[in-house]
């Protein structure tokens, strides 16, 4: 009996003991340990059991751990390493490099975007902001949010010109992204960005990012929507200034604010300050300012009327005529809002276009009653915006006009004749081509994406007044490309920059752009000609190839008038007069011989050019200019067209740089585009070329490598989360599995304990 139970302890009481010794002592430590296997082999095969369990959580935590780890370096709604990780990346950066830069970028209003659209919508921007963060920088450095609408970019070793040009590619990359911008209201969503340096501005990482915050104020105050790099004097300024900045700010806000509680003043109020805006910036982009006039133009735009704010709602808002003594009050708003405006912003186009945007072209508008270019460009182009919009608007006093007939009423008036072209081409490009008398075919030019490279190739030269001693010169699209004196308009065109753009020894003719035979450029000029738009055309640049007196033909049938090709000193080399011809003739000869002789270098081929007659007259190359007559008065009164200095050559050359190095290229990358459109990252163009458009490709292929790069790293990161979930389901598997085990085991060390408690039994009834 003794034996029987020493035996049962030995065997299983004693393991069991053991296991709940070890189970105990981890659960008191709270810790999880192996177990050593012993005993029967039924307790073993627990143990075993216990262990592999004990090995899955160890692993599970281990897991855990490294993920909670990586969550602690990253910001959980961008995604990007957090300010803490970029500290210890920067005291890093600092032991392996020399030299270090650091952009710090803020984005610019954040917080009208959350204020107007929700915190949700406000998330969306800073998610694409990381995005297009991390798709700029790429791997020339790395991305951190500091926090809120914060964020940084180390650059290892990197200098001046190379930190500010990233920071001004992550500028205007804000301004191009339409999944940003798609949350902008009045204004666009732009960010200002402050440089700092290692070692020069900071021997430790705390100091350069807090030069850079100070830059990237003061890029804020400047107007935001600027990159700027840190100075002593911008420390001193910030130090000197910094109550003022701060008042600025706020008044800022509060006057955006302002405009839209004056725009909440009636419906029509606003909708009409967004109009305003949109087309203001429109005939801005058609009269070719630069961006920082736009950004300007579109503050002056938005706050036009902000001195309304001080005008009775009842005046505002009335539908019958208003009296003598109300209307005085309405026109007090323009020196209401400049006062306000005063307190913002020192820029006087912005304070012009808020007070003098009723001035009137004649001289009879308010408050200050100027006249003609005396007022300010900008107050004239929100005045244009305004009153157009206003025009082509129902009000309870009237119902609105067509476009067509808004446009008329404005051209038919003394009334900022130059921008009132532009007003059309605000709808579409279509509709503005049309309006002022340009062919068809110049529009389906644009929709083949053409007008990029050829749009100089025919310039309009459009006079506002016959009285003024200049002409303007345009491009294709109506866009002012600049003034010329009428005397030295033929010698600026002469290096015009097509010249330089296009190389010779080409043979396709720019007239291709029509998919026309030879010479049908004079044929469009002729409907032009036909069709007088605004402003009288008097002049056109024209690249023709092989010109005769045929083409001069098909002019004159357009026009009614006599067709001539003069040189620019004045002598005549081809007209539909054939007595002129023969004199003409004698003439340019020599002046050919003269312009061969100065050792031009523009003049490498020459093509005989035949008069009417069939007589050589001139040669290709020759710089020419065309002047149709009036065929009532049936002489000369303005300059038509001029024909460059080698615009034979140019054709002839150009034909063949646009289809050999840029319509084949673009068409082939066209095609590839397609294939990326469909998830195909596999087509690449390997043709080497030369100059801008082996940039273009070259770039490219790039993109598709980085794309390619994408879409690998996303399929890994995706193939990495799919291992990790289903390794999580297998070990909670092998959980079940092991815990189903553990009760298999328990109910076999049950089984043991009762036959060997049955085996003890017998013996003892044997005793």
């Amino acid at each position: 009996m003794i034996i029987a139970g020493l035996f049962f302890r030995k065997l299983i009481v004693s393991p069991i003991t053991y296991l709940e010794t070890n189970i105990e002592s981890m659960e008191k430590n709270n810790i999880i340990t192996y177990i050593e296997e012993v005993g029967p082999k039924e307790i073993k095969r627990f143990i075993q059991k216990f262990n592999k369990i004990t090995q899955t959580i160890l692993d599970i935590h281990k897991k855990e751990k490294e993920n909670l780890e990586e969550l602690t370096k990253r910001d959980f709604l961008t995604s990007l390493l957090n300010h803490r990780v970029f500290f210890q990346d920067f005291n890093k950066v600092i032991n392996e490099y020399r030299q270090a830069a650091v952009l710090f970028c803020d984005i610019d209003r954040f917080k009208q975007v959350n204020n107007h659209f929700g915190h949700t919508k406000g998330d969306q921007v800073l998610k694409q902001s990381a995005i297009l963060l991390k798709e700029t920088v790429n791997n020339k450095g790395t991305v951190y949010r500091y926090g809120g609408e914060k964020f940084t970019v180390l650059l290892p070793d990197s200098d001046r010109e190379a930190a500010l040009e990233m920071a001004e590619m992550i500028r205007k990359a804000f301004l191009r992204s339409k999944k940003i911008q798609e949350f902008a209201k009045q204004l666009p969503i732009t960010v200002s960005i402050g440089i700092a340096f290692y070692p020069q501005d900071g021997q430790d990482p705390e100091t350069v990012v807090k030069k850079a915050d100070q830059a990237m104020f003061y890029s804020k105050r400047c107007g935001r929507d600027q990159c700027r790099i840190f100075t002593e004097e911008i420390e001193k300024s910030l130090e000197q200034n910094h109550k003022e900045s701060i008042r600025k700010e706020i008044l800022i806000e509060s006057v955006l604010a302002l405009a839209e509680a004056v725009d909440a003043k009636d419906n029509y109020t606003g909708e009409h300050s967004k109009k305003i805006v949109e087309l203001s910036l429109a005939i801005a982009e058609k009269i070719g300012l630069q961006e920082k006039e736009k950004n300007n133009l579109r503050i002056g735009a938005l706050l036009h009327d902000c001195g309304k704010i001080g005008i009775p709602d009842y005046i505002i808002k009335k539908s019958e005529t208003l009296t003598d003594e109300e209307f005085e009050m309405i026109k007090n708003h323009t020196l209401l809002g400049t006062n306000i405006i005063r307190h913002i912003t020192n820029e006087p186009e912005i304070i012009a276009a808020v007070k003098n945007h009723h001035e009137r072209w004649d001289g009879k508008g308010y408050p200050d009653g100027l006249e003609g270019n005396a007022i300010p460009l900008f107050a004239r182009i929100v005045s244009l915006a305004d009153s157009y919009h206003a025009m082509i608007s129902d009000r309870p006093y009237r119902s609105a006009l067509t476009k067509e007939e808004a446009i008329q009423l404005k051209k038919n008036k003394p009334y900022f004749p130059r921008i009132v072209r532009e007003i059309p081409l605000t709808d579409s490009i279509k509709q503005g081509v049309s309006s002022y008398g340009f062919w068809d075919d110049a529009y389906q030019a644009m929709q083949a994406n053409d007008l990029e490279w050829i749009n100089r190739q025919m310039v309009e030269v459009a006079s506002e007044d016959y009285k003024l001693d200049f002409v303007e010169v345009c491009d294709l699209s109506g866009r002012i490309v600049a003034f010329y004196g009428e005397e030295s308009f033929g010698n600026t065109l002469s290096g015009h920059p097509l010249l330089r753009k296009i190389s010779q020894g080409e043979d396709k003719i720019i007239n291709g752009l029509y998919n026309s035979s030879k010479g049908l450029t004079f044929v469009a000029v002729g409907k032009i000609l036909k069709n007088n738009g605004e402003g009288e055309p008097v002049g056109y640049l024209i690249f023709g190839k092989s010109i005769t007196a045929d083409h001069l033909m098909q002019v004159k049938q357009l026009t009614g008038a006599d067709v001539s090709i003069y040189s620019l000193n004045g002598q005549t080399i081809l007209t539909t007069d054939s007595e002129l011809n023969k004199a003409a003739a004698k003439v340019n000869k020599a002046e050919i011989d003269r312009i061969k002789s100065n050792g031009s270098s523009y003049l490498t081929t020459f093509t005989p050019l035949t008069d009417i007659n069939g007589v050589e007259v001139a040669e290709q190359g020759t710089v020419i200019k065309v002047v149709a007559s009036d065929k009532a008065k049936n002489k000369l009164l303005f300059t038509i067209v001029t024909i460059i200095f080698g615009c034979f050559i140019v054709a002839f050359a150009g034909g063949l740089i646009i289809a050999g190095y840029l319509v084949k290229p673009l068409g082939v990358i066209s095609r590839l585009l397609e294939h990326i459109g469909k998830g195909d990252f596999t087509h690449k163009y390997e043709k080497d070329f030369k100059g801008e458009i082996g940039d273009m490709v070259r770039a490219y292929n790039h993109m598709v490598d980085n794309l390619s790069h994408l879409i690998k790293v996303t399929k890994e990161n995706a193939g990495r989360v799919v291992s990790s979930l289903e390794e999580v389901l297998v070990k909670t598997d092998s959980l079940s599995e092991a815990s189903k085990e553990i009760q298999s085991g328990i109910a076999e060390v049950a089984a043991s304990s009762e036959s060997v408690g049955g085996g003890v039994c017998s013996i003892c009834q044997g005793y």
